[in-house]
Formats: structure tokens, C-alpha cells, sequence
């Protein structure tokens, strides 16, 4: 009875080391099996393939394994699978045509390069290590930073962001050149950004904090303490309208209890139109500008608000209701 004990654990642990991870797409797998992008020896030089049994598929066990991985021009259109590679810590997948990414299971993840693809989502909720992100050269418009806490160093150049909020990070490098649509900025999160850093990639010295080609950024939310690090590294900061009095909670854009809503016309002249996501009773409406002072109060009855003595800038519009707070942002023209 012992020795079909045995064979019975013996066989269990043979199927669970032989599980094949799923990749549907072709690309990554052919990048997985057939290429040399998995780091064995801890130098993030990519110098073996992952499939080290050589039997064309991907074990769990091999999986597990890889620490670094380098997938970069190889055609690939999504990482369905990766999620799989949960001790990953260093991943790079710039130069492929990955539309959408999440980092869903790669809980160990901390640097992640994912520029010159075509993204137009991109979710870290799934890598709460992570601490240097480079995502530039792609489609997004919104990435929700806040919830990276240990995140350090953000590269989000040539997107289409309109703002960009790091309440909640650790973020003290932040690049955004090349974001035409950018009309709000906060890097205001307890943490001072120093003028200049170390980095060895371009002609020394390079910003901290870097906002070039923004043509519609007009303010921008710093911490105490940090304006040299927004001067120095903006030829045109003169222009932008400096403040540290922003509330991160409003930034964040975020809804408390899950109730949400859109504003029209965005940007506006005269009116803007409250439109709800679902049934919910308004009882306050508040305007707020973009340090987080308070402008002014509407009845919760209108969902029309006339904004027309506002002066040219970024607000917020904060509802209360039955089913709790929600914040957005609008642009008065």
C-alpha cells in the first residue's frame, strides 16, 4: 500500500512539473523557444532560450525559472502566458505590436520596458514592486500610477496622455516630453525630485522632471520645494503655472465608491453637462481649480452648469451622491 502511496506522489509530481503554459501567440512562443531573451547568470543580458528541455513548449518549471526576460522586435501582439513567469523582475518587450498589456501575476516584476509598441492600455496593478517603467512611443492616453507605490522612475514620452497624476508613487524621474494632448501634471507626492540625474544614456546633465513638446500644459503641481527641478529642465517653464497646493485625492481622478461619470463638452466655453453611468440621486456638486481651491457649489437638482466666468484653465468637478464621491477633470477654454 505504501509503494501505490508512492507511485500515486511520484506520478502527481511528474504532471505538475510537465504542465504546459498556454501561449496563443505565436510570436512570443517562437521568442520563448527559438531565441536566446532569458538571463541565467544575473547580468540582464539575455544568454539562453527558456525552453532548456528543448521540446518546443514551455513548462511551468521552466516558467518559473527565468528571472529576466528580453522579447524585444519580435512581432508579438499580446503576453497572454507571461503571467505565468511570476519571478520575473525584469521584463523588456519594446518594439513589438502589443495593443494592451496587464501585469496580472507578475507579482516579483520591478522594471519594466514596454516602449515602441502600440498600446492603448496598459495596467500595473498586478506588479506592486515595480519601480522603473518605460512605456514611451505608444497610444496611451491614461495609466493609473497611484496605486505603484514603489514606483521611481516613469519614461512615458510621445503618448497621447492628457494628464498625468503620481500621487501615491515614489516617483522622482519623471519624463513626458512629446505629449501633445497633456493639459494636467501633478508629480506632487511627499517626494523632492533632485534638478539633475545620474542616468549615462544621453549628454549629461539630464532633467529629473522633463516636459517638452506639451503645448497645452499650462499648470503643473510640484511638491514644496521642487521648482528648480521643473525650471531647470524646461526652457518654456516660465509660462507654466506653478502650484503645490493640489489635492492628490482629487488628481487621482479616481471614484471612491465605483459611481462614475463623463462631462460635455470637454473642453468647454460656457456649459458643461453632467452625464451619470447609472441611476444615482446627486446631492452636491463642486468645482474646484487645479491647486484644489474651491470655486464654487451647484445644486444637486441641474446637471447642467454654466462655467462661462470661470477663468481659461484645468478643474475639477467633484459630485456627491447617494452612492458616494466622484472626481473629474475639465478643461474651461
Amino acid at each position: 500500500m505504501k509503494k501505490r502511496y508512492f507511485i500515486i506522489w511520484l506520478l502527481f509530481g511528474f504532471i505538475a512539473n510537465a504542465q504546459i503554459v498556454n501561449i496563443p501567440d505565436t510570436a512570443l512562443k517562437n521568442a520563448l523557444v527559438n531565441t536566446v531573451c532569458s538571463d541565467t547568470d544575473g547580468d540582464l543580458v539575455a544568454d539562453a532560450d527558456v525552453d532548456t528541455d528543448n521540446d518546443g513548449e514551455i513548462q511551468m518549471s521552466e516558467a518559473l525559472a527565468v528571472t529576466a526576460l528580453t522579447i524585444e522586435n519580435q512581432a508579438i501582439a499580446n503576453l497572454i502566458g507571461l503571467e505565468n513567469f511570476s519571478n520575473v523582475t525584469y521584463l523588456s518587450c519594446g518594439g513589438n505590436q502589443i495593443a494592451s498589456l496587464s501585469l496580472a501575476g507578475l507579482a516579483s516584476l520591478t522594471n519594466l520596458y514596454c516602449n515602441y509598441n502600440d498600446m492603448t492600455a496598459l495596467d500595473l496593478s498586478g506588479a506592486p514592486l515595480l519601480y522603473r517603467l518605460n512605456c514611451s512611443y505608444n497610444n496611451l492616453t491614461n495609466v493609473y500610477f497611484s496605486g505603484s507605490h514603489q514606483l521611481y522612475d516613469i519614461n512615458c514620452e510621445d503618448n497621447n496622455f492628457s494628464s498625468i497624476d503620481v500621487c501615491g508613487t515614489a516617483v522622482e524621474i519623471l519624463w513626458c516630453s512629446g505629449n501633445p494632448n497633456l493639459t494636467y501634471f501633478s508629480i506632487k507626492n511627499n517626494v523632492i525630485s533632485n534638478y539633475y540625474i545620474g542616468r549615462t544614456n544621453g549628454p549629461p546633465p539630464l532633467p529629473s522632471i522633463w516636459f517638452d513638446e506639451c503645448p497645452l500644459l499650462t499648470e503643473v503641481c510640484i511638491d514644496p520645494g521642487e521648482e528648480m527641478a521643473i525650471t531647470s529642465s524646461w526652457s518654456n517653464a516660465q509660462n507654466i503655472l506653478l502650484g503645490s497646493d493640489c489635492n492628490c485625492t482629487l488628481g487621482t481622478q479616481k471614484s471612491e465608491d465605483g459611481f462614475d461619470f463623463t462631462v460635455t463638452p470637454n473642453p468647454a466655453t460656457e456649459v458643461i453637462a453632467v452625464n451619470l453611468s447609472e441611476n444615482v440621486t446627486i446631492t452636491k456638486i463642486t468645482i474646484y481649480d487645479v491647486s484644489g481651491k474651491y470655486i464654487k457649489t451647484v445644486s444637486g437638482q441641474s446637471k447642467t452648469i454654466v462655467v462661462g466666468e470661470l477663468k481659461t484653465g484645468t478643474y475639477f468637478i467633484e459630485i456627491l451622491s447617494d452612492n458616494g464621491k466622484a472626481v473629474k477633470k475639465f478643461i474651461k477654454q
